[in-house]
This record gives C-alpha cells, sequence and structure tokens, in this order.
C-alpha cells in the first residue's frame, strides 16, 4: 500500500511541474518514490511541523570539509531519512559515496517492485545536494 497518485515535482527545486497549464501528476511507482527520496534528501529536520523527523538534514554538515567522516555522516543521514519510518525497507537500499576532488557523489539504489532505481547526486562544500 501507499501512494498511488502524487505531484510531479522538479528535481533539483521542488518545483511543481506543469503541463497544458495544469499540475502535472504522476502514477508511476518508481516517479513518486524518486520524488520523495530527492524531497527527504533536500529537506532538514523540523521543517515539517506534523512529521518533526523527516529529511536528512544535511544543512548541519555546511562548512565540513570533504572527507570520509563527512562522506560517512552524509550516507548516515541520507540512509536514515529514507529509513526511519519504513518508507524504503533498509534490506532494499544502498548508497554509496565516492569523493571526487572538492564534492561527494552519491549513487543511491533502490529495490522498488523488481527494478533497481539509481538516483545519483553530488554533495560540495557549501553544502547544496544537486541530483544528477
Amino acid at each position: 500500500d501507499g501512494v498511488s497518485k502524487d505531484i510531479k515535482v522538479d528535481s533539483n527545486y521542488g518545483d511543481i511541474e506543469l503541463l497544458n497549464k495544469d499540475i502535472r501528476t504522476t502514477t508511476n511507482t518508481r516517479d513518486i518514490c524518486k520524488d520523495t527520496v530527492i524531497e527527504r534528501y533536500k529537506t532538514n529536520i523540523n521543517d515539517f511541523a506534523l512529521n518533526p523527523n523527516y529529511g536528512a538534514d544535511l544543512e548541519k554538515n555546511i562548512g565540513k570539509g570533504i572527507d570520509r567522516n563527512l562522506s560517512n555522516s552524509l550516507v548516515a543521514s541520507l540512509r536514515y531519512s529514507l529509513t526511519y519510518d519504513n518508507f524504503i525497507d533498509a534490506n532494499n537500499l544502498s548508497i554509496i559515496p565516492l569523493i571526487i576532488g572538492n564534492e561527494i557523489k552519491l549513487y543511491t539504489y533502490i529495490k522498488v517492485g523488481t527494478t533497481t532505481l539509481e538516483i545519483t547526486s553530488s554533495y560540495d562544500g557549501n553544502g547544496v545536494l544537486k541530483i544528477d
């Protein structure tokens, strides 16, 4: 059970997408999962009053140097944001970090039905998470 229809949003800014002057929606399970994952990644703890634990809280890492400790912290935060309420079963989730220069590439793999959803993102030293 879960969400069977949702508003489609832009991956990087969370803006509502329009189609023929109307709000775009989707019933595609992969799209709904991807949009929700991205929303959780970009949300900070206490952003939602009714669900204060919702989000990865990446803002807490602003100003930290790009290193293995930050990489591990990001993975733990992202993993928590997806599993704390059983949105994603931890057994169906893999997050692989890769430090490349002044950024950390984060490869997220989620089993959705019989397929695997891949979301690639980049975290820079300024605290910005971009979805590739």
